[in-house]
């Protein structure tokens, strides 16, 4: 359980205020009253025949009782917190006890109605024939002609427009509104709001989907403790360098060691960034881009660089206020508590548009081919979007949608934006609806470079169901695929993590990276 307990509760302290509240210490006075009375009293209890029965009763009910709260339906029924990053808040609000036993349903994963390796076999070959891309190795592909990958998974950045039509003084992202050639733009649906950014990273650099995974579950911290098929190593097998960057703690979530297991070869932390630029108290979006341009410059012609930033600069704690930071974006008669905060957050995205043009604008001067996807993490707390959050409905309204309730657990309230940019001629677009699981095969077709039999599937799995998150999912009931078909193909999806993530020791290994 120690997991549970700790990784990234330092990290998170600058956010919060603990303090030892009135009815904290009168319930340890009361213990400790209780206690003293209990040294002084000698109490016996009588034997009695219905001694065992009872204890049999107690055990059951107790047993039923652990059972229940770890269900789905008992978290949402008594709105338990179930957000790990810091575990002493979430064990302040949902007891000591009771998370225990939350925690626990996380622990085991039942194997997948039908699941076993002949299964595993026919799905295998079905997708494998398919496949033009299978069989690639570094033998067999010239990276001089292939491009340096940059993504970024950005902190916290999100567009709120798509939860209500609000006015600010100025445009918050000028410069990503604008790009249309060599751009491909849209939404990417998150398995998480408020936080859990380590869901998002796991969804994009695998492939696989929190969709199947316990509600509260983090992969980093409870499932990935050897090596995993991601991106990262994929990039590596056929000769690109993988690196990673996170200017905060490398305990955070864990990562000093996943990113071990995901196959990246370098990795920057907090430390590793001298005399960053601080944004309130967190490195900012430009320093981490100024690393890379460094990495890039260092880099020998013939090498490629594949690298995954993890930003932080528009972290929480957006109420204080910060002598290094004043906000310039304000809501047109706007109203509130928190209206300040929403635009000092405002202003913060406003900071990140503008460094990604600087570090577009950088990449359109170099000769090496180059393309960049930036991509939120989630959207922020909900005392930041209730200030501008009126209801509105936007994206899949046209089609079968699978989502999680309404007010602020809508589909709208999981919606990010991404973008993806080449200095190079690919197909531009825009609008389009995605998540986290398929954005890497969106990147790798517009690079060029080939897709693993697991992302090949993905990519089929796309045409059928556009969008699949935790809270989230929309079928494309409008094509040949009804929803019977697409259910098989989430059964199937089902197996395929069941496999890569949890059977490791009869893991299709060569069906998850180049052959």
């Amino acid at each position: 359980m120690g997991s549970f307990l700790s990784g990234c509760g330092s990290d998170s302290a600058d956010n919060f205020e603990y303090k030892l509240s009135v009815r904290a210490c009168n319930v340890i006075l009361l213990i400790l009253l209780l206690w003293s009375l209990c040294l002084k009293m000698r109490l016996k209890f009588k034997m009695s025949k219905f001694r065992g029965a009872g204890i049999a009763v107690m055990c059951a009910a107790f047993m039923g009782f652990c059972s229940y709260v770890q269900t789905d339906a008992a978290i949402k029924t008594f709105d338990m917190d179930t957000t790990l990053f810091t575990p002493t808040v979430y064990y302040r609000n949902n007891g000591l006890a009771l998370s225990f036993i939350v925690n626990l349903r996380y622990l085991k994963i039942d194997k997948p109605e039908g699941y076993s390796q002949e299964e595993l076999a026919k799905i295998q070959d079905e997708i494998s024939s398919g496949n033009s891309d299978r069989n690639v190795s570094a033998d067999n592909i010239d990276l001089t002609k292939k491009p340096n990958i940059i993504v970024i998974m950005n902190e916290a950045f999100s567009d709120l427009s798509v939860l209500g039509d609000y006015t600010t003084n100025t445009e918050v992202m000028p410069f990503i509104s604008s790009l249309s050639e060599n751009t491909q733009k849209g939404w990417m649906y998150s398995s998480v709001k408020g936080g859990n950014t380590a869901n998002t990273e796991f969804e994009f650099l695998t492939g696989l989907s929190m969709y199947f995974l316990p509600t509260g579950s983090i992969p980093y911290q409870q499932y990935i403790k050897s090596e995993v098929p991601s991106l990262a190593s994929q990039l590596s097998s056929i000769g690109y360098t993988s690196v990673s960057m996170h200017p905060y703690y490398p305990k955070g979530w864990n990562r000093d060691t996943v990113y071990d297991d995901l196959g990246f070869e370098e990795k920057y932390f907090k430390d590793d960034f001298s005399n960053p630029e601080i944004l309130r108290t967190y490195i900012s979006d430009w320093t981490t881009y100024q690393k890379i341009i460094s990495r890039y410059e260092e880099k020998p012609s013939g090498e490629r660089l594949f690298v995954f930033d993890v930003t932080m600069q528009n972290h929480g704690s957006y109420v204080k206020r910060y002598s290094n930071f004043i906000p310039d974006v304000s809501v047109v008669g706007g109203s509130g508590t928190y209206l300040k905060a929403t635009e000092q957050y405002l202003s913060l995205i406003k900071r990140s548009d503008e460094a990604f043009k600087q570090l577009v604008e950088y990449f359109e001067k170099q000769s090496e081919p180059t393309i960049i996807m930036m991509f939120g993490d989630h959207q922020p707390a909900d005392y930041i979007t209730n200030v501008v959050d009126t209801g509105k409905k936007t994206g899949s309204n046209d089609a079968f949608v699978t989502s999680i309730g309404t007010g602020s657990d809508r589909k709208e309230r999981y919606m990010v934006p991404f973008v993806m940019w080449a200095n190079y001629d690919i197909n531009a677009s825009q609008g389009e609806e995605t998540s986290a699981n398929y954005l890497a095969v969106r990147l790798l077709k517009a690079a060029g470079l080939p897709l693993t039999d697991f992302q090949s599937y993905l990519s089929d799995l796309q045409q059928n169901v556009p969008f699949i998150s935790a809270h989230a999912l929309k079928e494309n009931t409008g094509t040949d695929c009804g929803e019977e078909e697409a259910e098989a193909l989430l059964k199937n999806y089902k197996k395929l993590l069941y496999n890569d993530l949890f059977d490791t020791k009869h893991r299709l290994q060569a069906f998850y990276s180049y052959e």
